[in-house]
């Protein structure tokens, strides 16, 4: 790892300490700046990104067809309601 790759929310690790997901909560930073994080694993794993605010989804949506467009990783974007949804129907 290094020092960008860090400041990444979570990561999920398995058995072997290989990197098998990847999670970030965007709350105050924004998606862009999650998304750099992401690209600093160079890694193949699932990279999630968390929003929190509306605009997030569409930001993303711009991001991955422009900046990330030829780029191999593989993000995915994820509603900060839907997973609280998904949660509270777990417990």
């Amino acid at each position: 790892m290094n020092s960008r790759s860090d400041d990444i929310d979570c990561l999920w690790i398995d058995g072997e300490n290989n990197v098998i997901k990847a999670f970030e909560v965007e709350h105050s930073t924004g998606v862009d700046s999650g998304m750099s994080r992401m690209a600093s694993l160079q890694i193949q794993v699932p990279c999630y990104i968390v929003g929190t605010q509306d605009n997030y989804s569409k930001k993303f949506m711009e991001l991955k067809e422009t900046s990330y467009k030829h780029s191999n990783i593989d993000f995915i974007y994820l509603d900060n309601k839907k997973v609280s949804r998904e949660y509270n129907s777990i417990n």
